[in-house]
């Protein structure tokens, strides 16, 4: 059993307090920022559940307007959805109907908030469209040709040629036109949207507008109506650090989040980050519902940290290490497993992403390092989402929290027990829950008749379902912390105190009624004592 002194699940104590308008309800979205912000003594105040999105129930824009401009005064930055306050959420952005008068309407509610609260820096995100088209087209021939054409428009675009013209006017011909005016007006409308926004960041209403790619591709419509807004903002001047672009949705506010924490510390500087892959293709390997590779992803977010890329692992603060495996790249994973061997003998703090081609168990680099006892928790980070800009996103963010408040003079035993839960959070989510368990979940629902996951009864499967998720990432949980891998101690950088995790507790359930997601998080035992 370890020994020394035990550690309570203490907080770092708070020395800021932000406002947020989360994207959605979903847990990625408002709870990861209130766990990481905790990292850094900062507090998130978020709007009153009932006034949320609940899945495809929009939030209650009006309301949340309201408690927007009657709370913020209580903070010195706020990070604002322009989807919440706009749709009501990102699912009801992909299918409320909007019109240039409501887009004006928030507009003039944006200045009004700014004119009022002057001394507030306001940074505002805005979610571009995925390509994919919008529900109400539930026909699956037409969806289909729909995201055909789209790439054909770009690719035309690109390459004018004759041959792609006129499989474009074959295409049009067999499409609903109802269902391709739909689809091009969410990008029209998205556009002017964007360009209302721009405006607002150049009379300095918005202090930062960000700009998040939701699922893609490389040639598509999105992309194209992207490199139009492009051109629009660089003919009006606008500098990267005032209105930037990044791929992703879920996690581009807690991305905002982690550079607030680097602004509140006069002792942060910009971090040096040696990126490392499990093999030369996984850094150009283009993943699902990504329309840039690897490389271009983690380049893309640590420049938007101001993160320094340096050449080697003994200049860097940190290493941020990419793994991305399929089938036919499973034999890298033991090479990865040298590669972190050797960083973790050289005392180097080590952001872990866990990326798979099919997004299954088997693939990831996780599993590996228990089996082989690598001290898990000695990474200072660690995601492995569904999609490479979510993953990387959040592990850039959360180690450049983590090293961020270690650098401020805080309670250094507060921060580590906090960064460890956070750690953990997403082991048992990222990997034992949505590599593993989500399939058992899901598996088990349709041998009994269920088999629209995607809407469950929530008085009747959806409590069942509930009870399966516990029931068996408990399990999963009681296999991890007694792992060796688990329960090894390890060192901050020069230092000779020691942490290793005791005991963990965990709770988790569904927070809408669907099983892609979980809202879970742990409770854990630390022990402290000396080399």
């Amino acid at each position: 059993m370890p020994t020394g002194e035990e550690l309570s699940n203490a907080e770092p104590e708070v020395t800021h307090q932000v406002l947020l308008i989360p994207l959605d309800s979903r847990p990625p979205c408002s709870k990861l920022l209130i766990d990481n912000g905790h990292t850094a003594g900062i507090s998130i105040i978020t709007p009153p559940t009932e006034y949320m999105d609940y899945y495809t129930q929009a939030g209650e824009t009006g309301k949340l307007r309201e408690w927007t401009a009657t709370q913020i005064h209580t903070c010195d930055r706020a990070i604002i959805s322009i989807d919440q306050l706009l749709y009501g959420g990102l699912i009801a952005s992909r299918n409320n109907h909007i019109t240039n008068n409501d887009i004006t309407a928030l507009v003039k509610y944006l200045e009004q908030l700014h004119k009022d609260n002057p001394a507030v820096k306001l940074y505002a995100f805005s979610i571009l469209p995925r390509m994919n088209p919008p529900d109400i087209v539930e026909n699956f021939h037409d969806r289909k040709q729909i995201m055909e054409w789209s790439r054909l428009i770009h690719q035309y675009d690109n390459s004018p040629h004759s041959e792609t013209l006129d499989k474009i006017k074959q295409l049009e011909q067999d499409i609903s036109p109802d269902h391709l005016r739909l689809y091009r007006e969410i990008y029209d409308r998205n556009f002017y949207l964007n360009c209302q926004l721009a405006q607002l960041v150049e009379n300095g209403t918005l202090h930062q507008l960000v700009l998040g790619q939701d699922d893609g591709e490389a040639l598509s419509l999105p992309n194209l109506k992207l490199q139009e807004f492009c051109h629009y903002a660089e003919k009006k001047g606008l500098s990267k650090d005032k209105l930037a672009v990044i791929h992703g949705a879920d996690e581009v506010a807690l991305s905002i989040l982690a550079n607030l924490a680097a602004e509140y510390n006069p002792q942060s500087h910009p971090l040096n980050v040696y990126v490392d892959y499990s093999s030369s293709e996984a850094a150009h390997r283009l993943l699902p519902y990504m329309a840039i590779d690897n490389e271009a992803t983690a380049t893309e977010r640590l420049n938007f940290h101001k993160a320094k890329l340096v050449n080697s692992p003994d200049e860097a603060d940190y290493i941020l290490f990419i793994s991305s495996t399929g089938k036919d790249t499973m034999n890298c994973r033991q090479d990865s497993l040298h590669k972190l061997n050797e960083y973790h003998r050289a005392g180097k703090y080590v952001a872990l992403v866990d990326l798979t081609q099919s997004f299954s168990a088997q693939e990831a680099l996780f599993p590996l390092l228990l089996k082989e006892e690598y001290p898990v928790n000695s990474l200072i980070a660690y995601a492995g989402w569904n999609t490479a800009s979510n993953s990387i996103g959040t592990a850039v963010a959360q180690a450049a929290m983590y090293l961020t408040a270690l650098s401020g003079g805080g309670d250094q035993d507060a921060i580590v027990c906090r960064n460890l839960r956070n750690l953990n959070n997403r082991f048992c989510e990222d990997y034992y829950y949505l590599k593993d368990v989500i399939d058992l979940v899901n598996i088990n629902l349709r041998k009994k008749g269920y088999m629209n996951v995607y809407d469950l009864d929530l008085q009747h499967n959806y409590l069942w379902s509930t009870d399966m998720l516990q029931n068996t990432m408990k399990q999963r949980l009681t296999q991890y912390k007694h792992s060796a891998a688990a329960k090894k101690p390890f060192t901050l950088k020069d230092s000779s105190t020691t942490y290793q995790i005791s005991d963990i507790l965990l709770e988790a359930y569904f927070p809408w009624p669907r099983t892609f997601e979980i809202n879970l998080d742990t409770t854990l035992k630390i022990r402290k004592g000396q080399k």
